[in-house]
């Protein structure tokens, strides 16, 4: 947090000095954020543009910049090929990083934004299919065959009254192993809404404690994961306003021996802009998770206070704390009660050809499918940049702590996992919508005791993957 918290007085330093030329290269200067949301401007072109200031400190969505766009609406679509060397494919702890697995896959997305005079509608999938050179085993070794599919689905509504506004949003994937550093999307930039580091930090929607973590690596597993939320906002003077929200997940595993969940959070929220640019935010949670084969289910209730700083365009930063009481309804009866400090800390900075993110959260997760129940802290970094006319590199990482719940079912009180990713790539355009792509990235996870799944029990293991392919991104198609 500390890091975090030097990394964003460095970059809000950076933005109280005016560059002109950045300022011309952008369009739209930093006081934009003056209007409301949803309201309409003009741009140099004489264009309307779309003016989003960004969701508040107590929304379900993570928190963001906002964007000045143009208000049209398209159909984006794009393809990929891609050829993979994975060095341990299992994660297996006897791993040595010599198993070598080769793949190729074929994928592609598609983008579509529809917008209205009073709202606006998004919708964002990608999918495709994996080859391997062999056929793969699941963790309890049953044979999965050589070919898998991954899919990805966003879809967010928004409607805008005078007064109010409300969001409807929903995330979906169907993964072959832990989202949490999965390769399937790379070179298909901004499409792994929900997957936390390992993709595009814009493509996240929503705040990243409501969405099904699984960031405990489990080797091939196939699972659904699902997440339905719903938020109004009501500004009760030009100043301050209320939102009430709620949100339903679940974490489903196709694969057998592993805990499936589902959990429900519920919020009300107060955020009061201290200037334009400062906001501070008194929310309230209250969740409750419930996991398959046992009788048991965790009771959250959170108090937090944030404070918020956005350029709408350029930059956000949100600093949040507050204590969290979990009551743990046991299978034999009675209730245990753990009380710890919870926060979701993030920094989005968007330069000049590029975008800079830091998010850190502490929190009760369901546990990624081993746990009943974890306390969960979660760093993730990433950098993209423009390098010259026809490159752009980026880099990320990721760890993650889960520590079993005291008082939980299921496992040895205290039993940690400790999991590492991350990654780099390189990109080249080839002529206007062709790139070629290289990338690398690593999976590392350690336990303080081996935990044991079925008939397999994993320690500790490494894991290496380099892949390389092209992508094509079409132009944007005009709906209307």
């Amino acid at each position: 947090m500390f890091f975090l918290i030097t990394a964003s007085l460095i970059v809000w330093r950076a933005t109280l000095c005016p560059q002109q030329a950045r300022a011309q290269a952008q369009g739209p200067d930093e006081n934009a954020g003056q209007y409301q949301a949803g309201s309409q401007t003009t741009n140099p072109g004489g264009r309307p543009a779309q003016q989003d200031n960004g969701p508040s400190l107590s929304s379900v969505r993570a928190y963001s910049p906002g964007s000045i766009g143009e208000g049209r609406s398209f159909l984006l679509p794009a393809i990929q090929l891609s050829s993979y060397l994975d060095t341990n494919p299992y994660g297996a702890s006897s791993g040595t990083g010599t198993d070598f697995l080769y793949r190729g896959s074929v994928s592609g997305s598609l983008a579509l934004q529809w917008i209205k005079r009073k709202s606006q509608f998004n919708l964002s999938y990608a999918g495709g299919e994996m080859v391997s050179s062999r056929p793969l085993t699941a963790y309890y070794g049953s044979d999965l065959g050589k070919y898998e599919d991954f899919h990805s689905m966003t879809i967010d509504e928004q409607i805008n009254g005078k007064r109010w506004k409300a969001d409807l949003m929903d995330q979906f994937s169907y993964l072959p192993e832990s989202s949490f550093g999965f390769p399937g999307f790379n070179g298909l930039a901004g499409i792994g809404q929900g997957f936390g580091t390992g993709f595009s930090a814009n493509g996240n929607l929503l705040n990243p404690a409501l969405v099904p973590n699984q960031s405990i690596l489990t080797g091939n597993s196939r699972r659904l994961s699902n997440v339905s939320a719903v938020e109004v906002d009501y500004s009760m003077t030009p100043r301050s306003s209320i939102s009430v929200s709620g949100a339903y997940g679940l974490l489903h595993y196709v694969s057998s021996g592993f805990i499936d969940t589902s959990y429900y959070v519920t919020s009300i929220g107060y955020d009061h802009s201290l200037t334009r640019r400062d906001n501070l935010g008194l929310y309230y949670s209250y969740s409750d998770i419930s996991f398959s084969g046992l009788n048991e289910d965790i009771a959250g209730h959170s108090v937090q206070i944030a404070y918020g700083r956005r350029i709408t365009g350029k930059l956000s930063l949100k600093l949040s704390a507050g204590p969290l009481v979990d009551v743990i309804n046991q299978p034999a009866g009675g209730s245990v009660t753990s009380v710890f400090f919870t926060t979701y800390d993030s920094l989005q900075y968007l330069l000049h050809g590029g975008d800079l993110h830091l998010d850190y959260i502490r929190y009760t997760s369901p546990g990624s499918g081993v746990f009943f129940g974890a306390e969960t802290n979660q760093v993730s970094a990433g950098l993209d940049h423009q390098l010259g006319r026809r490159f752009t590199g980026s880099i990320d990482f990721g760890y993650a702590q889960n520590r079993a719940l005291s008082g939980s079912g299921g496992v040895i009180p205290g039993s940690r996992f400790n999991t590492w990713q991350g990654g780099a790539s390189l990109s080249r355009l080839l002529g206007r919508t062709m790139t070629l792509f290289v990338s690398y990235q690593f999976q590392r996870e350690t336990a303080n005791a081996p935990v044991c799944l079925g008939a397999q029990c994993e320690g500790a293991f490494l894991r290496h993957i380099a892949s390389i392919g092209f992508s094509w991104k079409g132009r944007a198609i005009a709906l209307r």
